[in-house]
């Protein structure tokens, strides 16, 4: 096929390649929608098969408190019933069989699965095949009574098989491979219009190298239809208007220098125009080339400045602040490759500039140097190492609290019942708390991952802020803050993702509380006109910086107020509520200024689809 290419010539190869390589990527784009059809179904299933079983052991639990053992055989079948699983069974502490969806097993010993280990907590999960190709998920987990361990609780559930996921891609296939198809296919007619010209160049140049007559044929002007024409045609005007100053140089070979000039100067200016600084020295390390971006770099942008014939040791100690980095980069043998981040200061900014040097071993003794700014890349490690402390004392604190509290009521003999209530509301407390945290972290992945979705319903409005500023009320009564509410008399109802839109307000207005001081205000004001609901969150609280604010909904930002950073957060909440804004079709804006508070709007449509 190659071989049949190259002699239909140059521009019937660009069709012919482009088209294969079209091919090629419609096959990988089909394989690619199966296998992330067969990825987010396992995904389904893995976290469904989660929910069953923390939800059958935790009835379980409850079942052999009150009955013993003898209840468990009942609850396995209404389980086998009730969800789309192969088996259950639950076995005592010494991994007898005592419940069974398949009865005779039971006072069987449990034989434990074998495959591909999983764990999520104290759940075990084992993926295994079986004899016709079915993949089944097998998990496990502890039961506990008091403290005690009676059993496990096991379940076996199937994954994905190939009709399920073939059906689901059908589903989705036509959107993202027609379409696809019409872009390869315009393409093509947009390259095959593009190639004409060169097409005919190439029949011209391919006549001239097969000649052997020692004279050349002559070369004609194409129609002037763009820029390669034109180009062609002021060739063959030079050719034929040749000066005597090249009386022994052929015809071909002027042409093959003006092409090989052509390129030479193409290149350049693509160097030129890349956004990376690009720099060429000879092997005494002067300077022979350096594109603009360079110069952008360092700061060099008047004509004089300009590198060319510079040594780089003198021209990069010019720049940037740390001069003995830069002595060891350039310290290492020149036939290495070496690396190093230094930081310059310009104005009121530090930039980290990562500055690499590669040998150029064909037919030269010198070295390419390539500059780039990775500032937004420190800043990125900065805030998620900052995150990762900050997510740390999140998880610590409430299950310490947990724990302690747990322990206090599991040893204390005489204990009051009002005591007993504090107790167990403090740990309540804590548990909402961890898992409020840990949905945030799901949603968080779920939007890094483009599936975070919303589940439009009808929503009561008034209803709806009422659990809202409920939820939030405990948090500024602890501080002795005012919580204004300012609510229309009819809010009616509206087309919403109501826990949604309830985690987005609790965000906004724990915030709020959090970062406002004690005896300060937290106001929720809400107005409703024509088709959208506008709802503002203001307080009386350390306020945010002009340079932060367009940060604020990044994910891991924080801001380096010492006021901020000593109170627990993760960085998430902001930026979750954007993205639920974002898919309900929203904005949600900021103002703020620094020891005067903060006010965050956000305008949502009452009826409309969501955006994907």
């Amino acid at each position: 096929m190659f071989r049949r290419s190259l002699q239909l010539g140059f521009p019937r190869q660009v069709v012919s390649c482009y088209l294969l390589f079209c091919m090629v990527a419609i096959t990988w784009l089909s394989l690619g929608v199966v296998y992330a059809v067969y990825s987010v179904l396992s995904h389904r299933n893995e976290n469904r098969s989660l929910l069953v079983l923390g939800q059958t052991a935790a009835e379980a639990e409850i079942v052999y408190l009150r009955q013993g053992a003898s209840g468990l055989p009942d609850l396995v079948d209404r389980t086998s019933k009730a969800h789309q699983i192969q088996w259950c069974a639950i076995t005592d502490a010494k991994n007898q069989i005592i419940a069974h969806t398949d009865p005779g097993k039971v006072g069987l010993e449990q034989e434990p699965p074998i495959g591909e280990q999983l764990r999520w907590g104290a759940v075990t999960a084992t993926k295994s095949q079986t004899a016709d190709a079915q993949t089944v998920l097998n998990m496990h987990v502890p039961l506990e009574v008091q403290g005690e361990t009676f059993g496990t609780l096991w379940m076996a559930t199937p994954g994905p098989d190939f009709w399920s996921t073939a059906k689901a891609a059908a589903e989705v296939a036509p959107p993202a491979i027609l379409v696809p198809l019409a872009m390869i296919a315009a393409g093509a007619f947009v390259i095959r219009r593009m190639t004409g010209p060169l097409e005919q160049v190439d029949r011209q140049l391919r006549e001239a190298s097969v000649s052997n007559t020692g004279t050349l044929p002559p070369l004609t002007k194409l129609p002037a239809s763009c820029s390669i024409s034109v180009g062609w045609n002021r060739i063959v005007d030079a050719l034929q208007h040749q000066q005597p100053d090249h009386p022994k140089q052929s015809i071909a070979e002027r042409v093959a220098n003006a092409i090989q000039g052509r390129k030479q100067r193409d290149s350049l200016q693509v160097l030129d125009h890349m956004v990376e600084g690009f720099a060429y020295t000879d092997a005494e390390g002067s300077i022979q080339f350096a594109n603009r971006a360079l110069d952008a770099l360092l700061g060099t942008t008047s004509s004089t400045d300009s590198p060319t014939g510079c040594p780089i040791r003198d021209y990069l100690a010019g720049h940037i602040d740390n001069v003995d980095e830069l002595g060891k980069l350039l310290d290492v043998s020149p036939e290495r490759s070496a690396r190093a981040e230094f930081t310059r200061t310009s104005g009121q900014r530090q930039r980290v500039l990562r500055v690499e040097r590669q040998p150029v071993k064909e037919g030269s003794d010198g070295h390419l140097w390539s500059i780039r700014d990775v500032t937004q890349q420190k800043l990125a490690e900065e805030m998620r190492g900052q995150f990762i402390d900050s997510a740390t004392h999140e998880l610590r604190t409430p299950l310490a609290n947990i724990k302690a509290y747990s322990e206090t009521l599991a040893l204390m003999e005489d204990v009051d019942i009002e005591q007993q209530k504090e107790f167990c509301n403090t740990i309540n407390s804590e548990a909402t708390r961890l898992a409020r945290f840990v949905d945030d972290l799901l949603s968080v992945s779920s939007m890094e991952v483009g599936s975070l979705s919303i589940n439009r319903q009808n929503v009561h409005l008034e209803r709806l802020f009422e659990e809202v500023v409920e939820k939030v009320r405990p948090l500024t009564s602890s501080k002795s803050q005012e919580l204004g509410v300012d609510l229309p008399e009819k809010l009616g109802e509206a087309h919403l993702d109501k826990d949604k839109v309830a985690t987005m307000l609790v965000n906004l207005l724990g915030n709020a509380s959090k970062y406002t001081p004690e005896g300060g205000r937290v106001g929720l004001i809400v107005n409703k006109a024509d088709n959208h609901l506008t709802v503002s969150v203001e307080d009386t609280g350390v306020g945010i910086p002009t340079s932060e604010l367009p940060h604020v909904f990044e994910k891991f930002f924080r801001s380096k107020d010492p006021r901020v950073q000593k109170e627990t957060g993760t960085g998430l909440g902001l930026a979750l509520a954007n993205e639920i804004v974002r898919l309900h079709g929203g904005e949600i804006t900021v103002k703020s200024a620094v020891d005067v508070g903060s006010t965050f709007t956000v305008s949502l449509p009452l009826y409309q689809e969501a955006r994907l």
